[in-house]
């Protein structure tokens, strides 16, 4: 806002010209006008801050005090606003002065009405209804000292309060007008529009006494009676398309304490525009009062304390836009009319934007009470005594705000939100009476961000939020005996994983995942121990989930659901591993039933490859496999062993006469899946150099027992090779004979290594040498597959030499597998061993531990900076605090060495914020020795709190060791594996889960 005299320049013009060029003179001149221009200021932003359009917090409060409009607990200052504009105090109802008098204020203005859409979306019709006498419009405006511009006059529709005109800073205002006699206590006031419209003449309202209003210059007249049901049913209507209409109505009242029934009083009354009724204590019954009053535009309805019934109270008024109501009336036990049901009462009134009820301690229950109000986008309720909101906003496309308090009692929630499409954020509501929740959000295809909903005693949640399809998250719901979720996901095709819910008392399961594009995983934990009844077309159309599926087909199968078809219907269909998983799940359970025996299922990168034309096979046929799914953009084809050996040694094996395995850039292969291999008992080289081999399933191996061309084991150089192979598989094998020797050395691009499961050997003579030699990028499994071949392996040099050498948890591995191994050995008691992004970083130099030592480490087989820290005694207290805060060098703790003899770790790593990763191993090998530390309260505190990293396994050490609060509970089946620091999405869903879980525990002593 700009100042009305820019006082510093302002003054120049008053100073003698002898004195123009005096500095001090100046200087003082300009430092007291300075001071009047800051304070003009300040004033100026104080009158702005109490401009109601502005006006926010404590401000707000005050204009509000003004008109005795006082803030509800928690209420929203948009919405506390819109109170304050209507003028309407819901609980003393102060009369238009109060209104006019806060509009004065703000405005400047003497003569003030309010009008729509400024400083709110909403208005309220005073009393009155005579022309606005605009001899005094010339009025001085407040902020700016120029005098107002009469600007083009916008008539109102007759009955609103007169016309609009702007000023000349484009504010709108409303003239004020004569005000009308006041109107009688128990009468109707009717203002009709045709000045020779006579309601005796018309012979409407026959139960009741009509009087010409003398006072009034308008058409008036007051209707005085006891109506019956119907009193005024189709009396006035005009249709709105109707250019010859000329009869509008607006109806008041004052006050009206005699007992009448207002059961559909004004049904049909189309030619009402408008109606304020005021101290209806004398209504007992407001059934479908304004029914089908398809032009009002506002309706104001307080003080009916009687009042039993407001069902269909203004149903199918479909130009109504604002509703005003102080109280629904007394609660009735009885439950046959509807005497405490809002059923349809705003239903298909689809221009209804605001409504304002004040009590509504009297609903018991709220049923379709705004269906289809399509328009209606921001709704605050207080619903302490109602017990349903079934179909409560039911297709009310544009509501995006809505706050919903005492919930508490309320157990029907079915299809409470279904088809509000711009409905992005679920309300917080409390749950815990909810039984049934059917169809809650169904259709809410922006709803995003959803709470977590103590649910105990809900037992179907089905179609809670089919179509959904923007929800990508949903947080865990505390359930108690949930038994039904027919449909809840259906079709949410944003949804990326299944919510961590208790789903161990659910026996339904229909269609319940269907169509969830999203969705990449069945997990392990997914518990269906209940689903004995049905489990039909459950992840039907799950196209992209990769695992889980058919380790979920054999939970079931031992639970033997009574109906499942299609449960798994094109699930993981565009996946390679998803296609895997349908070959071991039957037909009829949407699943693609087993392949061939001796088989093998193939996908080739080139979609144009023929197998049976461009190469040969040595002893196979060739099949074409169709998935059946629609969009399958994959090349596959079944290979079925026809040959007398027992074996498959060097059948795939790169030569000339199978191309097909060693063009990667044109072709890459993949061996999908596999039928069963009994009969298949050596595979020796079977891929030896298959350099396209890029994917390869897992292999059930009921029998290796046979050596073929004297090949020392029945598996070695099966994988040998292999340059573009990204993930070994897991191999299941049976009678083992010879070992593993060469199984995968030299695949560069190996990544990960599935430990085998080995389940019997056959001799003594079972050999790991050289079997993972030169795989320098695998970043997990080297540690584990070690722990699994170190309890049978006779020979077993380099069988890990160079293997995960470029990435460090691939090197962290390396230091938990002996020297004889490949490995880089055990590192020594009461050492931590660190890696260094810094290439050039000396710790040595840096002085940090200067309790211990640093030794580089010898022999490197790395490009890491990888140093050891060693101290003997007991005491590391604060040996590494503050150490490592620089970003450009992030640690890495690689291993750490026995530590039974420390007993004061307090600090160590305190304020060490930059530590990338290692904390938690720490963690877990210091407490989990026989003798963990005994001071220990501040070990990790901020440790890694920087990095994502460090940050995510923060949250799994508990506070007594400098952790975070929220996972002190924490099992460990419920830690999400983090693979890459810069995955922030998986890093923010477990911390998600994390919370949810906190919530769960939220009573437990912390």
């Amino acid at each position: 806002m700009e100042t009305i005299v820019p006082y510093k320049e302002e003054f120049k013009k008053y100073i003698p010209e002898q004195y123009k060029n005096s500095e001090k003179l100046l200087a003082l001149v300009n430092s007291c006008m300075a001071q009047f221009d800051d304070l003009e200021t300040a004033f100026f932003e104080i009158l702005q801050a109490l401009n109601l359009a502005d006006a926010i917090g404590p401000a707000l409060d005050y204009l509000g005090a003004i008109v005795g409009v006082k803030r509800n607990p928690g209420e929203s200052d948009t919405h506390y606003r819109e109170r304050i504009v209507s003028g309407l105090n819901l609980l003393n109802l102060p009369g238009p002065e109060a209104l006019r008098m806060v509009i004065k204020f703000l405005t400047g203005v003497d003569s003030v009405g309010l009008f729509p859409n400024w400083p709110a979306e909403m208005y309220y019709v005073l009393d009155g209804g005579t022309d606005a006498n605009l001899s005094n419009l010339e009025k001085n405006s407040m902020t700016s000292g120029a005098s107002l511009v009469r600007g083009t006059f916008l008539c109102m529709e007759p009955g609103e309060g007169g016309y609009i005109v702007n000023d000349d800073n484009g504010m709108p205002f409303v003239v004020d007008y004569v005000e009308s006699a006041e109107i009688p206590i128990n009468v109707f006031r009717f203002t009709f529009s045709d000045p020779d419209y006579d309601p005796t003449v018309a012979g409407v309202g026959p139960h009741g006494t009509w009087t010409k209003v003398a006072t009034s210059n308008k058409n008036e007249w007051d209707w005085h009676g006891t109506p019956e049901h119907y009193e005024f049913e189709y009396a006035f209507t005009e249709d709105l398309e109707d250019e010859s209409r000329t009869n509008w109505v607006v109806v008041r009242c004052s006050g009206y304490t005699e007992e009448i029934d207002c059961y559909e009083m004004f049904y049909g009354c189309s030619a009402i525009t408008y109606a304020t009724l005021n101290g209806m204590s004398g209504v007992v019954n407001a059934y479908a009062m304004f029914w089908y009053c398809r032009n009002l535009k506002t309706l104001t309805f307080n003080g009916a304390i009687n009042n039993k019934n407001l069902s269909y109270f203004a149903n199918s008024c479909t130009n109504l836009e604002t509703v005003i109501i102080d109280t629904v009336g007394p609660l009735d036990s009885d439950d046959t009319n509807y005497a405490h049901d809002l059923y349809y009462s705003f239903a298909y009134c689809y221009n209804l934007r605001k409504v304002i009820i004040s009590d509504l301690s009297s609903v018991h229950k709220f049923r379709y009470t705004f269906y289809l109000c399509y328009k209606l986008d921001d709704v605050y309720l207080d619903i302490l005594n109602t017990v349903e909101m079934n179909s409560t906003f039911d297709g009310c496309k544009e509501l995006k705000n809505v706050v919903l308090k005492n919930t508490n009692n309320v157990q029907e929630f079915s299809y409470t939100f279904n088809d509000c499409e711009s409905l992005e954020k679920a309300p917080e509501m409390d749950c815990s009476s909810a039984v049934r929740f059917l169809g809650c959000f169904r259709n809410c295809s922006k709803l995003v961000d959803v709470p977590s909903y103590e649910m105990p005693n809900c037992t179907i949640i089905g179609q809670a939020f089919e179509n959904c399809t923007s929800l990508e998250y949903l947080p865990a719901f505390n359930f108690g005996v949930l038994e039904s979720m027919s449909l809840t996901f259906n079709n949410c095709k944003a949804l990326k994983d299944i919510p961590r819910w208790d789903y161990s008392n659910i026996s339904n399961f229909y269609n319940a995942f269907r169509n969830c594009t999203s969705l990449k995983e069945i997990p392990e934990w997914f518990d269906v121990s209940s689903a004995e009844n049905t489990v039909n077309f459950m992840f039907y159309g799950c196209v992209n989930i990769e695992s889980g599926a058919a380790r979920l087909y054999n939970k079931l199968v031992e639970i033997s659901p009574e109906f499942y078809q299609d449960c798994f219907k094109d699930c993981g269909a565009a996946t390679l591993r998803g296609i895997g998983d349908l070959c071991k799940i039957p037909t009829a359970w949407g699943g693609l039933g087993s392949l061939p025996a001796n088989s093998l299922l193939f996908n080739f990168g080139d979609p144009n490859y023929d197998p049976t034309v461009t190469t040969t096979s040595k002893h196979g046929t060739w099949t074409s496999f169709s998935t059946g799914y629609a969009d399958n953009t994959f090349n596959l084809w079944t290979w079925t062993y026809g040959g007398s050996q027992l074996g498959w040694a060097n059948e795939f094996m790169q030569n000339t006469t199978h191309s097909y395995l060693s063009d990667f850039e044109n072709n890459p292969v993949d061996v999908v899946a596999h039928g069963d291999l009994t009969d298949i008992k050596c595979y020796a080289y079977l891929f030896y150099r298959a350099s396209a081999l890029r994917y390869c399933c897992d292999f059930v191996i009921p029998d290796a027992s046979v050596n073929i061309s004297n090949y020392q084991g029945a598996l070695q150089g099966m994988f040998s090779m292999c340059d573009n192979l990204e993930v070994f598989p897991h191999i299941d094998v049976t009678n083992l004979k010879g070992g593993i020797l060469f199984i995968a050395n030299n695949c560069t691009k190996l990544t990960t290594i599935n430990p085998p499961t080995i389940r019997s050997i056959v001799g003594n003579d079972i050999d790991a040498r050289n079997a993972f030699k030169n795989c320098p990028n695998v970043e997990h499994g080297a540690a584990e597959t070690y722990a699994v071949l170190n309890n049978i392996t006779l020979g077993a040099t380099d069988c890990f030499t160079n293997c995960g050498v470029n990435k460090l948890t691939g090197v962290s591995d390396l230091f938990k597998i002996p020297t004889s191994w490949g490995g880089l050995g055990a590192v020594s008691e009461n050492s931590v061993v660190f890696a260094f992004s810094d290439e050039n970083y000396n710790p040595t130099t840096a002085s940090v531990g200067t309790g211990g030592t640093w030794t580089e480490l010898a022999n490197n087989p790395t490009d890491f900076n990888i140093w050891t820290w060693t101290k003997s005694g007991t005491d590391w207290s604060g040996e590494l605090e503050g150490a490592f805060v620089d970003e450009n060098n992030k640690p890495y703790i690689l291993a750490i060495g026995a530590t039974d003899s420390v007993a004061n770790v307090d600090s160590f790593l305190n304020g060490s914020t930059y530590v990338l990763h290692g904390a938690l191993d720490m963690y877990n090998q210091m407490s989990g020795q026989a003798t963990p530390p005994g001071n220990h309260e501040k070990t990790f505190l901020d440790c890694g709190k920087l990095t994502e990293q460090g940050l995510f396994e923060l949250l799994q050490i508990p506070v007594n060791w400098g952790g975070d609060v929220l996972t002190f509970c924490i099992e460990n089946n419920l830690v999400a594996y983090l693979p890459d620091e810069n995955q922030t999405e998986v890093l923010v869903q477990s911390i998600r889960y994390y919370q949810d879980v906190f919530r769960m525990m939220k009573n437990s002593d912390l």
